[in-house]
């Protein structure tokens, strides 16, 4: 088994309103493409001014070729440059399918880049995490299991 971070732009794409809506089943991949498989384990992390960790996710499907339909462009942000090419050239991509198994998008409980413990230790790199260029990076087991912890000491 491995684990991922998928990292999603939330200044191009509506998150919250796709949860509500019950449309955030699948994920962009564009890196690891090969290694990304079904059983995997993802951290959902948001860049930007609230960075931080906004759930976890089982990965559902090995990557796949997808071809957008009209389902979701509404969420995608035309004003933002990374959205409107999701929304218009991007038609043709690879995804996997994803289960959320812990959502804090909704609840405004998620876990903040600036409060995950220390400056060392297995949460490092995601604590320096703020905006870095891509959709998905790898983690390991350890990475996942203290935000697991995090998330339920949450709540």
């Amino acid at each position: 088994m491995n684990y991922w971070i998928f990292q999603g732009n939330p200044d191009a794409y509506y998150f919250d309103s796709s949860i509500n809506q019950g449309l955030l089943n699948g994920w962009n991949v564009k890196a690891h493409v090969n290694k990304i498989l079904k059983g995997d384990k993802a951290i959902l992390w948001l860049c930007g001014k609230n960075a931080g960790c906004y759930g976890l996710a089982n990965i559902m499907s090995n990557p796949h070729g997808y071809i957008r339909d009209s389902e979701d462009l509404h969420l995608w942000n035309s004003n933002n440059e990374t959205g409107k090419r999701h929304q218009i050239e991007d038609k043709i991509t690879k995804i996997v399918e994803i289960n959320l198994t812990h959502n804090l998008f909704t609840n405004g409980k998620y876990i903040p880049k600036d409060i995950i413990p220390g400056t060392t230790g297995p949460l490092e790199t995601l604590r320096n995490r703020g905006f870095i260029q891509g959709t998905n990076f790898s983690a390991n087991k350890e990475q996942y299991e203290t935000i697991l912890r995090l998330i339920e000491s949450c709540t």
